[in-house]
């Protein structure tokens, strides 16, 4: 059945051009692909070494507080105090060292930011500070430029202004 004006034939220049822009097609599509992926591998490795350098104490001293406290026979504890923290770094956190490029549990605990120490809330004190991003773990003592490295339970860390993080920790 044919309508006025409309064929059902198929031209061969019709043909041509379809095989002309379906390789395109498949070439685009992989493209794409190839570039989410790269962008999903770089999104998704908040473990990596690549780590700003001023980071990567706060990003290992995080990893080595959350492996603490969710390995038995500490399940559900915080350690007691630093030499605690440095007695497990030492022992089970050795590759968590390394893949921040932390030469020893002695480097952890001051700020390549702002050289001075790292707090780490230890004991009774863990989890004392709730913000929309969890539990503060760990922050820098004075940070840079009006803001503070800040860890939180579960591994992440942020960088919080002074006005961010004293509406949440007083001021000592």
């Amino acid at each position: 059945m044919h309508t006025k004006g409309h064929s059902s034939e198929v031209h061969s220049n019709d043909i041509q051009l379809a095989f002309l822009f379906v390789p395109r097609l498949g070439a685009i599509f992989c493209a794409m692909f190839a570039a989410a992926l790269c962008l999903f591998q770089a999104g998704c490795n908040p473990g990596s070494s690549e780590a700003p350098v001023g980071e990567r104490e706060m990003m290992a001293i995080a990893a080595l507080v959350n492996n603490y406290y969710n390995t038995p026979p500490h399940l559900g504890t915080a350690p007691a105090n630093q030499e605690e923290l440095k007695a497990f770094a030492n022992s089970s956190g050795k590759a968590t060292l390394e893949q921040y490029k932390i030469p020893n549990a002695d480097a952890l605990f001051t700020s390549s930011r702002d050289n001075q120490p790292i707090v780490v809330l230890y004991g009774k004190d863990f989890e004392q500070y709730q913000t929309e991003s969890g539990s503060i773990i760990a922050y820098e003592t004075g940070g840079v430029d009006g803001s503070r490295l800040v860890a939180f339970k579960g591994g992440s860390i942020e960088l919080m202004t002074d006005e961010q993080f004293y509406k949440v920790v007083p001021k000592k």
